[in-house]
């Protein structure tokens, strides 16, 4: 089963590779492909790669032209994250708090697999998203088949929502507005940055969230 998840997985990578999405840029396209040396759909999954996961965690998008376009950042490459960012600390913390897991248990990608033109806070617009979440995110969630995925950030609960042919909602509503996909339960949660918790209700809101999220999935064991 896990090989079969894995061939999978990887054939969606190539599709990935070969995509182009106009206004957009691939991963490919930086420092001659060395943060593209994998065989994941994002290079998030570097690090947790589960594929047999109780857990997905779906993020937004991995970075932006602005950024990539500087020094090469091998850290990055090698773990297809940044841990110092303070984001990726407190998702380590939340998964490890409230699941009990270490994030490499679990499965983790990104909603918008492009490279946006400008700085990691430029917008990405709706159906550009609903593209890539109906493309590589849904798909991601079909081989994978886990118990619960955790969609960071209202743009990505949303985006997955709408290309399931679900509404839209606001991401405060994330753990009482949750969705299935195959086997999967999908749930919304605010994105770990500081401004996205704090546009949430502060730690202490996130916090309740995230628990009430975890008693859910222990439930459904």
């Amino acid at each position: 089963m896990s090989d079969r998840k894995r061939r999978a997985l990887s054939a969606l990578a190539v599709q990935r590779k070969q995509d182009c999405l106009p206004g957009y840029r691939r991963l490919s396209d930086f420092h001659g492909g060395a943060y593209d040396k994998h065989d994941f759909v994002s290079p998030w999954t570097l690090s947790a790669g589960n594929v047999d996961a109780d857990l997905m965690i779906i993020l937004q998008d991995w970075s932006s032209s602005k950024s990539l376009e500087g020094p090469f950042d091998e850290e990055a490459a090698r773990l297809g994250h940044t841990p110092g960012l303070a984001t990726n600390r407190n998702l380590k913390r939340l998964v490890a708090s409230h699941f009990g897991l270490d994030v490499a248990e679990t499965y983790v990608t990104n909603m918008f697999v492009f490279i946006k033109e400008g700085a990691m806070s430029a917008p990405i617009p709706l159906r550009d998203a609903i593209y890539s979440a109906r493309k590589y995110a849904i798909p991601q969630i079909e081989i994978v088949r886990p118990r619960t995925v955790l969609c960071v950030g209202s743009l990505t609960y949303n985006a997955i929502r709408v290309a399931a042919g679900e509404a839209r909602v606001s991401i405060r509503r994330g753990a009482d507005t949750a969705f299935n996909l195959g086997e999967s339960r999908l749930y919304g949660v605010p994105h770990t940055g500081g401004l996205g918790m704090a546009g949430a209700g502060g730690t202490a809101a996130v916090e309740a969230m995230w628990s009430a999220i975890a008693a859910k999935h222990r439930r459904r064991n």
